[in-house]
Formats: C-alpha cells, sequence, structure tokens
C-alpha cells in the first residue's frame, strides 16, 4: 500500500541531506525538489515490479528496499540510494523489483521531469547514466557469474 504525504519544506530538508544531491546547485535542487512526489511504502510491498513500464524513478529517503531479478536478490537499498533510472534512461521496461524491507520513504520522480532534468542539468543526465552503467554491469554479473580471464593467444 502507498500514502501520498506531502511537504516541499521537508523535502529540501531530506533532498540536501542525501548524498546524491551534495554538491548539487541551487538551482538544480529548487527544479527537483518542486516536481518529487513523497510515498510511503509498508514491509513487504512492491515499489515497483520487474517488467513493468518505466515512469518514473525513485530516491529512498527512509527505510531499507531489496532489489530482486527473476526473484533472486542482488542487493539491498538504503537511505539515499535511487533507483528506477535505468527504465527511463533506455526507455524500456523495469529490469527488477524493488520492495520494502520495512517502512519506505520515498521521492518519486516522474520521466517527464526526469527528461526536463537531464536536458537543463547535464551534469545531473550524467550521474544517472553513470549509475546505470554501473548497475547493469552487475546485474550482468550476478546472473551470468564473474567473466573468465581470457588467454592471450598463442600462449
Amino acid at each position: 500500500m502507498q500514502t501520498k504525504v506531502g511537504a516541499e519544506n521537508k523535502a529540501w530538508k531530506e533532498v540536501g541531506k542525501m548524498e546524491f544531491f551534495k554538491g548539487a546547485s541551487e538551482g538544480f535542487l529548487r527544479e527537483i525538489v518542486w516536481h518529487l512526489e513523497t510515498l510511503a511504502f509498508l514491509p513487504n510491498t512492491f515499489i515497483l515490479k520487474q517488467g513493468d513500464p518505466g515512469d518514473c524513478m525513485y530516491f529512498l529517503t527512509d527505510g531499507t528496499a531489496e532489489v530482486l531479478q527473476d526473484g533472486k536478490q542482488l542487493a539491498i537499498l538504503n537511505r539515499g540510494d535511487l533507483f528506477g533510472e535505468m527504465a527511463l534512461l533506455y526507455e524500456g521496461k523495469r529490469t527488477a523489483s524493488i520492495r520494502a524491507l520495512e517502512h519506505c520513504g520515498v521521492r518519486k520522480l516522474k520521466k517527464t521531469d526526469f527528461l526536463r532534468l537531464c536536458e537543463e542539468f547535464s551534469e545531473f543526465k550524467e550521474y544517472i547514466e553513470s549509475v546505470a552503467q554501473s548497475r547493469a554491469l552487475s546485474s550482468i554479473s550476478a546472473r551470468y557469474g564473474p567473466r573468465p580471464p581470457v588467454k592471450e593467444r598463442g600462449k
């Protein structure tokens, strides 16, 4: 079950404390806070499901959640982590499910706002792309195991 809670000044305080936003310009913070929607999730509730269309991304403000791909746990998310960005960047379906392990507070950023912020603030887009690339590589490694060393020809 998700519940909409609110208040922009609370969002400003939360966002300002998150590692992801440290060093961000005041203009960027003002813009993103304006577009973030606050949601809360109960334990064992799916925040998003693998295979669903990607229409938003999230920032975890409270609690912990697990990342599941094909039912296998890949990672644990903690306060300050972001998720859901891959489907927005690559315009595909969700590559993993996220399930709340305890009461979780999240800030949701809709796709239209995400795309506009990426256009206006290139550093935001670059950072999100680097997170997505890192996760894609981790997902491949988790699914298929570490890549074996490659032997040089003739040795």
